[in-house]
């Protein structure tokens, strides 16, 4: 009980600093001006104060880490950027994860449709963390606090965000790195949609031909029998 009051006091604590920095209202608005001066700021530990900013977006505004990203490819480079970045985001990952798991969230799940998908994330664990990983369009902090609820084992949640994360992160470090014009920004982003949608089809492809060694095997034994 005192252990989770003063790790909520402490939070709230760490909130009202960023908060009063107007770091949280330049992440909601995309202030990249903002972003980029509130870490330059940290001096030597600019990388800390990254990943922290990572670490605060997820758990008080679960909003796209993109700016932060971008900030740090403009910063420390495209490479350097994207290190930093895919730490910070993994350990944001793994905590809003182990968050849901340490509080034992016994939640009853009466939808059909999300039985379904919760049942697709338990059997097909790190493929499935991946595949959620590699799409644009979901939340990745929603969908950390939501893989907290299922039965995939750690392990596997880690090795698939930290496989699956990849792309996304590379992307916009070498956008903040190389500041390209607008135009090339949008075949980039172009080029990032069709690398997601081939990585999609390849996983199809493989489930598919798993799908007919399963029937042939099933066939194979009946006729045994």
């Amino acid at each position: 009980m005192y252990k989770r009051v003063g790790g909520l006091l402490i939070l709230l604590v760490v909130v009202a600093f960023f908060y009063s920095s107007g770091i949280i209202q330049a992440l909601i608005i995309g202030d990249m001006e903002h972003i980029q001066g509130f870490l330059d700021d940290w001096g030597i530990f600019t990388p800390l104060g990254s990943m922290s900013i990572i670490l605060l977006q997820a758990f008080v505004a679960p909003i796209p880490a993109v700016f932060i990203y971008i900030a740090n490819g403009i910063i420390f480079g495209a490479i350097g950027g994207f290190f930093i970045s895919w730490i910070g985001s993994l350990l944001s990952a793994y905590l809003c994860f182990a968050l849901v798991r340490h509080f034992n969230f016994n939640m009853q799940i009466k939808n059909d449709f999300l039985r379904k998908i919760i049942g697709f994330f338990e059997t097909y664990q790190e493929k499935a963390v991946f595949i959620v990983r590699l799409m644009p369009f979901i939340p990745t902090d929603l969908a950390s606090f939501a893989f907290g609820f299922t039965l995939i084992k750690t392990r596997y949640y880690v090795i698939g965000t930290a496989l699956g994360q990849i792309p996304a992160i590379l992307f916009y470090s070498v956008w903040g790195g190389m500041q390209l014009p607008l135009l090339w920004n949008i075949i980039a982003i172009l080029m990032w949609a069709a690398v997601v949608l081939g990585v999609i089809k390849v996983y199809e492809l493989f489930k598919e031909k798993d799908n007919l060694r399963t029937s042939d095997s099933e066939g194979n034994e009946k006729i045994f029998f």
